[in-house]
């Protein structure tokens, strides 16, 4: 009976220091850069403050950390460019539009900048394209261009 209760106090105590291990110590400290995301999974995104953008260039700063874009959702006339600085302010993300065939990585606590021209109408999901932890599947936002 001791040994059989020995053994399930070993088992617990293992999975308590296993749960408490810090995730940070996994990250890779190379970037390769990953595929573009196929399809975003469709979500109803959280109210926020969109952006609208309603000249001809437009610089965003795109703020992602786990598990999010602040902003989740930027809108753009047919046409416009949109320069995007996408700041990590803890590991390292991505930044996917399939339907633009756009993927961009920012590595941990960095900044990058890119851009590309609103050449299509219509709704488009954006999700981060680096597994950045559990609730990475959840870190999505919409890019509305009319």
């Amino acid at each position: 009976m001791k040994r059989e209760i020995s053994v399930i106090f070993i088992i617990f105590l293992l999975f308590i220091v296993s749960s408490c291990t810090n995730n940070e110590q996994f990250e890779s400290k190379t970037l390769t850069q990953p595929s573009p995301i196929k399809e975003l999974p469709k979500v109803r995104l959280p109210e926020s403050n969109p952006i609208t953008l309603t000249g001809k260039i437009h610089n965003i700063t795109l703020i992602a950390t786990r598990y999010e874009f602040n902003p989740s959702i930027i809108k753009a006339n047919y046409g416009d460019k949109i320069i995007i600085t996408l700041k990590s302010q803890d590991t390292a993300h991505g930044f996917s539009i399939p339907a633009y065939n756009l993927n961009q990585v920012v590595k941990s606590k960095e900044t990058t900048t890119f851009n590309f021209i609103a050449d299509k109408k219509g709704e488009f999901p954006f999700g981060c394209s680096v597994v950045c932890g559990r609730g990475h599947d959840t870190m999505l936002g919409k890019l509305i261009v009319e």
